[in-house]
């Protein structure tokens, strides 16, 4: 009965990596490696009086810079951008990656702390059964 529970447990530790690991791998391809795009704020629209904002293309978290040296888009008429676009995605991308990361490392080192105390936990009850 023990075996069983141990190696249901492997099991789902093995599974729980398993899963881990490819949620990162989704976050990574579907998500990290695909280029952003910022919607700046550029003012009040005259005609109807409500904030406009500009999309940007910026590249992806893993670029050195976060957005091409084209120029802007053009605006219309006493439309300006009111900062520069890409530097705050970007950041903010950066920032959630490695948070990412970090989570993705810890709940590693969890089921490796896990799997080892299993391992060590049967070997203790084999010599206490052998001795019996």
């Amino acid at each position: 009965m023990i075996c069983n529970v141990s190696k249901q447990a492997r099991r789902y530790l093995i599974l729980s990596g398993v899963a881990v690991i490819a949620w990162y791998l989704c976050v990574l391809f579907l998500w990290a490696a695909q280029p952003l795009s910022d919607a700046v704020p550029v003012g009040v629209s005259k005609e109807t009086g409500v904030p406009v904002s500009q999309s940007v293309s910026c590249y992806t978290l893993f670029a050195s810079t976060s957005r091409s040296t084209e120029p802007l888009p053009l605006l219309g008429e006493s439309l300006a951008y009111l900062r520069t676009p890409c530097t705050r995605v970007h950041t903010h991308a950066r920032i959630v990656f490695a948070i990412d990361t970090l989570v993705l490392l810890g709940v590693l080192a969890l089921l490796v702390v896990v799997a080892t105390r299993m391992r060590a936990h049967d070997a203790a009850e084999k010599v206490a059964l052998s001795r019996v």
